[in-house]
């Protein structure tokens, strides 16, 4: 009888599926905005983490799923389910949580925060005459500049749209063209992620409203919904809607790849891993020669970590390489040279050739430097500090402009460009001339690119953007 017990636990009923058991995580992360004992905006935050998590959440493991069902594999979980299965059930949760999600936004979190002076505009419509001219004019000096519209036709393919962007889509009927006046086309413009999605307004003043307190906010997407016919002057537009778009960010991992290799900061696109990618089981390798000491890591998600100090420890010539021990082989094929073999140096605790001896020493002066202020949790402030203070004023510029997303961006390594080619050039110049060193893009990408790497003080970012409020106002 105690045989048959134990031969039990393979069933299914014993387990949860991985994913359902996910998704009830992700809600009670939102039973968090549902606690009244919590601060309001921090409650508000945890309705925007349940977002983000489903972001990845679907970019990942939905995506992963979906791979399975496209590939016929029909195996089942250990819970018993196959993916199509596990699909059906999601979609399901989702749903509620979702709907869940809604409600705690708008029957609590909106009133609360008009009764503690932060109002939110639902619509267009409840602007008033003010405020509305107010937005068509924010519109117009602000939005319109920065926005891209595109149509599609049979001489214009379906447009790329950016992965987790804002968008609004519109029918669209020809003003002009009477012999086809009830064709419709379908166009796209992205909501421009360089201004803030949440535009401050002034407050209602008119004689029969009530004194209003606090601040009142409409959404980005909102204004250019209303204002979307003047990008399509030939058209009449039937409708509008905002739309986003998520893809498979599933790694389609070989099952015979030994590793996946991330260069984990780029310093040409000023991109950087926020989350690491979902190896699979495969061991994780790493090229942070970039971001190297610029915030903590874990180090055990990593495989290989390996990286040149020239960035933020040391100079040239001194490479750093932290590698798991059971990744280092006993032999390797005969062709790598003695130099590459990892057991080699580890036996000899590095120390198997004459080292560069001064670059290893100021590394260690280095090291010290970053323990005496504060240690890799001070120097991820810092760097944080020192890249918000640029990228605000990029986000707030009506010259300069980031060239990456906000989720992505890399505290190292910041691009921005102004749009035209011979004002970058100016500007790199004239920075050039008041002091202000290696602000040219890489080649491959032109523009300007500011690295801002640990050595960097928090007063030579201030400097760069004090020079670039004062060309700003000197080439508009």
């Amino acid at each position: 009888m105690e045989k048959e017990k134990k031969n039990e636990f393979h069933l299914p009923e014993y387990y949860e599926n991985r994913e359902l058991s996910w998704l009830k995580f992700d809600a009670r992360v939102l039973n968090e905005a549902k606690d009244k004992s919590i601060p309001l905006l921090e409650r508000l935050k945890f309705v925007s983490i349940t977002s983000s998590n489903l972001d990845e959440f679907f970019m990942v493991r939905v995506a992963s799923l979906k791979d399975m069902v496209h590939a016929d594999y029909r195996k089942r979980d250990i819970a018993g389910m196959t993916a199509s299965e596990q699909l059906d059930r999601i979609n399901t949760a989702t749903r509620k949580l979702v709907e869940s999600q809604y409600n705690t936004y708008n029957r609590s979190l909106v009133p609360l925060m008009a009764a503690n002076g932060i109002h939110i505009i639902e619509k267009y419509e409840e602007l008033t005459a003010e405020q509305a001219a107010y937005v068509d004019r924010y519109f117009e000096e602000d939005v319109y500049p920065v926005l891209t519209p595109m149509a599609v036709d049979a001489s214009r393919p379906f447009p790329l749209i950016r992965n987790k962007t804002l968008n609004i889509a519109a029918l669209l009927s020809s003003k002009k063209d009477e012999k086809h006046k009830d064709a419709v086309e379908f166009a796209t413009v992205q909501v421009p992620g360089v201004l803030p999605r949440l535009v401050p307004i002034p407050a209602d003043t008119s004689e029969n409203s009530e004194e209003v307190e606090g601040r009142t906010f409409i959404l980005l997407e909102q204004i250019i919904e209303k204002n979307i016919d003047k990008l399509f002057l030939n058209y009449h537009v039937l409708c509008a809607h905002p739309y986003r778009v998520m893809r498979n960010a599933d790694l389609p991992i070989d099952e015979d790849a030994d590793y996946v290799y991330i260069c984990e900061n780029n310093t040409i696109y000023g991109t950087k891993y926020k989350t690491l990618p979902n190896t699979k089981g495969k061991t994780l390798v790493a090229d942070v020669s970039s971001c190297f000491l610029s915030e903590p890591v874990d180090v055990t998600k990593y495989g290989v970590i390996y990286g040149g100090v020239q960035k933020n420890i040391g100079p040239a010539g001194v490479v750093i390489v932290i590698i798991r021990e059971d990744l280092i082989p006993e032999s390797v094929d005969e062709k790598v040279p003695t130099m590459l073999q990892y057991k080699i140096h580890a036996d000899a605790q590095s120390l198997y050739n004459t080292p560069p001896a001064y670059g290893i020493y100021i590394c260690g002066k280095v090291f010290k430097w970053l323990k005496k202020m504060g240690g890799l949790e001070v120097m991820k402030q810092r760097n944080e500090e020192k890249a918000k203070i640029l990228y605000d004023f990029l986000d707030s510029s009506k010259l300069f402009k980031g060239t990456v997303r906000k989720e992505d961006r890399s505290l190292m390594n910041v691009p921005f460009v102004t749009g035209s080619d011979e004002l970058d050039a100016k500007f790199v110049k004239e920075a050039k001339e008041a002091g202000l060193e290696n602000l040219k893009g890489h080649r491959t990408v032109g523009g300007m690119r500011a690295s801002i790497y640990n050595a960097m003080p928090k007063a030579g970012v201030e400097k760069l953007v004090e020079f670039m409020k004062k060309f700003e106002e000197e080439n508009l």
